[in-house]
């Protein structure tokens, strides 16, 4: 299989992808911001240009920097939906724009999101993030169903806490 990697940070992906190609893995690093059209639509046309069928998607795009760590009476609008857009609305349009590629291929194929635990637990300090977690689960039980038909699954996984440099400013 080759993997399309896709990273807003052109770093980001020299660090951690071009070492999996240099050492020979079929990896296509793509420097896009998969939260815009723009964005998604630079995705699909590498995607279109690589050799080979489409058959998945791993959504693993979200998070939340601790600055967005904060009671909900504090969380302003600006936080509640830069947050959705990172963990939900990434998600949901490069899923569509996926499923519409497999679709056109007639392939089967398999979309997974990362959901959290936030999104399923209560997240004291996490309103948005938990509920943008939530709301991915949400969005991938409608998916699911609506594209079963089309012999694409999707499903979606929600770890608990990773160990991360964000994450470390818990202890």
């Amino acid at each position: 299989a080759t993997v399309v990697a896709v990273s807003r940070s052109k770093e980001n992906l020299d660090e951690h992808v071009t070492p999996l190609a240099q050492q020979g893995l079929s990896v296509v690093p793509v420097p896009a911001d998969a939260s815009t059209d723009d964005g998604i639509a630079a995705v699909i046309d590498q995607v279109r240009r690589t050799e080979g069928d489409l058959y998945g998607l791993v959504n693993v795009a979200g998070g939340a920097d601790p600055s967005t760590w904060m009671p909900a009476t504090r969380v302003t609008r600006d936080d509640w939906r830069a947050l959705f857009t990172q963990n939900l609305e990434t998600a949901f349009f490069m899923s569509q724009a996926v499923a519409g590629e497999i679709r056109q291929q007639g392939n089967p194929g398999s979309i997974v999101s990362i959901s959290s635990i936030s999104g399923i637990n209560t997240a004291p300090f996490h309103i948005a993030y938990g509920t943008a977690k939530a709301a991915v689960a949400a969005m991938t039980r409608t998916m699911a169903v609506e594209l079963a038909m089309d012999n694409i699954r999707v499903n979606a996984v929600a770890p608990g806490v990773t160990e991360t440099v964000a994450s470390r400013t818990y202890v």
